[in-house]
């Protein structure tokens, strides 16, 4: 092979007669790496710098005349070279360098964060070091401005996941993902990011499962992600080692929460309660909304909502430290909308 910046030429003779030029999946970026595969040189990667999203691996398995996009997972960064594991012979166990330091892709799965112990710095070359024995492998990453850091790639996979997926229930995200083996994993945080325009906010941690330990058999999660606004949002598991370590998986697609159905006033929780309690109510289109407070008398003991509010899921938090244990009504008006509910303080 022969690469420029946005042009690319094979042999297939060591280069004794011309060279034939290479239909390339993307010609408005520059390319910044390739990796062709020592056993299987009809096999090859490609790497794209600059923040086209989206754009950054492309593999071929048939020495450039078709290309599959596989940047899933991968954060919209340059990306500044690839290398391979040439001991993994079932899939193909990939690391590229980015902007952001070093991830890893496991064959079919998306590319997760490989950087534990790096500072978050540009990782411009990587090399995989062969040793002579198992666990001897070694991952080196040339920095830019940072030096050489290097990990042993004895735990480049201490979770295998197998497959990580999301679903909608009206305002709620299922989080379902499996595992095909487990080395020494003590648990799965679960973070969140909330999606603003083409930006992304901090990650959140929102949830735990708790890991398997060492296991070869498939094991199943599952988390569920509960009254959410409508919005648009990120997810990822922060898989931990029991010392320590952990690695990035993120969810492939990014989850819409859209508008409600239909109004609904949800049943309070905890009920019954001391002192404060959450009240969950679905608006389906933009309107005036009241949701009041009243005691068995029917007197109005409290004002939780009466304004303007845009289609969407809401969520209010009532305190009643200041009324005395008893049965109480909610109520709700919202359009031409309304719905009452009970609930019981106690102290």
């Amino acid at each position: 092979m022969r690469l420029t910046l946005q042009n690319m030429w094979k042999t297939t003779d060591g280069g004794a007669t011309d060279w034939t030029p290479v239909s390339l999946p993307v010609t408005s970026n520059s390319i910044t790496y390739i990796a062709v595969k020592n056993s299987d040189p009809s096999t090859l990667w490609i790497t794209y710098g600059g923040y086209t999203a989206g754009e950054k691996v492309y593999e071929s398995t048939d020495g450039g005349a078709t290309w599959t996009n596989v940047s899933a997972g991968l954060p919209n960064l340059p990306v500044m070279c690839v290398v391979y594991d040439k001991t993994i012979t079932d899939v193909n166990l990939l690391f590229v360098g980015t902007d952001a330091g070093v991830y890893m892709k496991d064959g079919p799965l998306n590319w997760a964060s490989y950087s534990t112990g790096l500072p978050n710095v540009v990782v411009n070359e990587l090399e995989i070091y062969y040793g002579n024995g198992i666990f001897e492998d070694i991952l080196r990453a040339g920095t830019y401005g940072r030096g050489l850091w290097e990990r042993t790639l004895e735990s480049a996979l201490p979770v295998e996941l197998a497959s990580f997926n999301s679903s909608l229930r009206g305002n709620d995200v299922i989080l379902n993902w499996s595992t095909a083996s487990e080395i020494n994993n003590s648990g799965f945080d679960i973070e969140r990011s909330t999606v603003n325009g083409q930006l992304s906010n901090d990650w959140v941690k929102i949830g735990n499962v708790t890991g398997n330990g060492t296991t070869n058999s498939q094991i199943n999660y599952s988390f569920t992600d509960r009254n959410l606004a409508t919005g648009n949002y990120n997810y990822r598991l922060r898989q931990i080692d029991f010392n320590g370590n952990f690695e990035y998986f993120n969810l492939s697609n990014e989850v819409n929460v859209g508008i409600p159905v239909k109004f609904e006033l949800s049943q309070n929780y905890p009920n019954p309660f001391n002192p404060s309690t959450t009240i969950n109510y679905d608006i389906p289109k933009d309107g005036k909304v009241s949701l009041r407070l009243f005691d068995m008398s029917g007197k109005e003991v409290a004002t939780l909502v009466n304004e303007v509010k845009r289609a969407g899921y809401y969520s209010v938090t009532f305190n009643a430290a200041n009324l005395s244990s008893g049965v109480y009504f909610y109520s709700i008006t919202a359009n031409n909308f309304t719905a009452i509910k009970k609930m019981m303080l106690i102290k």
